[in-house]
């Protein structure tokens, strides 16, 4: 049986504009003018099962898969320790750079004295390296201690 865009419109409860788009977009077929109804009608049922074909909802679902997929990323990472919380990390730095800013300020005045009496140059030296050693001594510590006690919180 073959009907009128109007008469198709009733029949699929749709505006005979949206008959017109559907015949547009190809879902729906015409011919001189008229509609073979069982035709339309299984034409109509696919396109409804397979959703509209407009690219910009197609590129929505991708971007919203895509970022459902981030997501799920980021808490399984998470969870496995593979993520670490900006907030711990600035807590932590900024601890830890204080701590180095410490130990670095206080070799002049550990050594200062020591320092005076000696006329070596050599033996400087090899005083200066022990205190710097035990100042990044004092910084690793420092650290270790800062990433023990941050790992838990």
């Amino acid at each position: 049986m073959r009907v009128t865009g109007t008469d198709l419109a009733k029949i699929l409860g749709l505006s005979k504009g949206r008959v017109s788009q559907l015949k547009d977009d190809g879902v729906l077929v015409a011919r001189s003018g008229k509609y073979d109804v069982a035709e339309a009608v299984q034409g109509y049922i696919a396109f409804l099962e397979s959703g509209p074909a407009n690219a910009e909802v197609a590129a929505h679902r991708a971007r919203l898969i895509g970022e459902q997929t981030r997501r799920l990323k980021l808490a399984n990472d998470e969870k496995e320790g593979q993520l670490i919380d900006v907030e711990k990390v600035r807590l932590v730095m900024s601890a830890g750079v204080t701590g180095c800013m410490n130990a670095l300020e206080s070799v002049p005045g550990r050594c200062a004295a020591t320092l005076a009496a000696m006329k070596e140059p050599a033996e400087i030296t090899a005083y200066l390296r022990r205190e710097i050693r035990q100042a990044r001594s004092v910084m690793a510590s420092g650290f270790r201690k800062l990433a023990i006690e941050f790992d838990g919180k």
